[in-house]
């Protein structure tokens, strides 16, 4: 057995171990409390699956060169369980490993890896800035959304690259930033997706009862994300919990139905789509790099 192989199987026993006492846990919090209908929950599967599709896509959108948009794409799905493994070095192990399986180069796949995440962190904390005085907050704070955006010019991600090369010799390359049209769109899916998964927060808190503002569940939402990303728990579990709760308009005891019944259809559909990607895999030699 390969090294990469052995890497393989470690990920998909920690990643089944971590989403099953997730998925456990989740349940065991809602599962004597109320529920929404079928009708509201088939909406929210729905915009998880769209904005969950949306944020591969940020990923596809970066990485010209780096194997081909199938293989981004593919190795964005089938790495998702992955960061439900606690600390985070398994989901960039998990995304690294699948896309040099694909022929990508290790250092390149994991710049890919790192913009696209640091691009989910940066969209999701300056949408819910903007969306801030939904829920209260100072308005010029609002201010602050688009201004976190230049974190993603081309020049800043250059310096930030440059700085690193000083460390480490194979970052030193400014060829690894992808060029300002490529970070674009990738912070368009982004923002995209998230959006999404914030509207599916506010179906669910509506579907709840909860007095909320939904433009405030959805600011809030993508808050909670762009802050969660940036920890090292598992897909960041806790924080954007307690986020959420923080944000809400109701007692503990009402709001934590829409904010685990949100984690768990949206673990459900990465499974979905992992399932998918996983029975979808081409060979690499059949690939043409582009």
């Amino acid at each position: 057995m390969t090294i990469r192989r052995a890497l393989i199987l470690a990920l998909a026993a920690a990643s089944a171990v971590f989403i099953a006492v997730q998925l456990n846990d989740g349940w065991g919090r809602i599962r004597d409390e109320p529920l929404p209908g079928v009708l509201p929950i088939v909406g929210v599967v729905a915009l998880l699956a769209l904005g969950q599709v949306a944020l591969g896509e940020a990923m596809v959108s970066l990485g010209a060169g780096v194997t081909t948009p199938f293989d981004r794409r593919w190795a964005f799905h089938i790495s998702q369980p992955a960061k439900y493994v606690p600390i985070g070095v398994a989901h960039a192990a998990g995304s690294v490993t699948a896309l040099t399986g694909r022929g990508a180069a290790r250092v390149t796949a994991g710049v890919l890896w790192a913009v696209h995440t640091g691009t989910l962190v940066i969209v999701g904390v300056a949408l819910g800035l903007l969306g801030s005085p939904a829920f209260g907050w100072w308005a010029p704070l609002a201010l602050l959304g688009p201004v976190t955006l230049v974190c993603l010019d081309h020049r800043v991600l250059l310096a930030i690259v440059r700085a690193a090369g000083r460390f480490v010799e194979v970052l030193s390359r400014p060829s690894l930033v992808p060029p300002q049209r490529r970070l674009n769109r990738c912070a368009a899916w982004a923002a995209t997706g998230i959006v999404l998964h914030g509207l599916a927060y506010a179906v669910l808190v509506e579907a709840a009862g909860i007095s909320m503002n939904p433009l405030a569940a959805v600011a809030g939402y993508c808050l909670a994300l762009g802050v969660s990303i940036a920890t090292p728990l598992p897909a960041g579990l806790g924080a954007r919990e307690a986020l959420l709760l923080a944000f809400s308009t109701a007692p503990a005891g009402d709001a934590i139905v829409p904010i685990v019944l949100v984690r768990l259809l949206l673990v459900g559909v990465e499974l979905v789509l992992w399932f998918i990607a996983s029975t979808h895999r081409r060979p690499p030699a059949a690939d043409a790099p582009h």
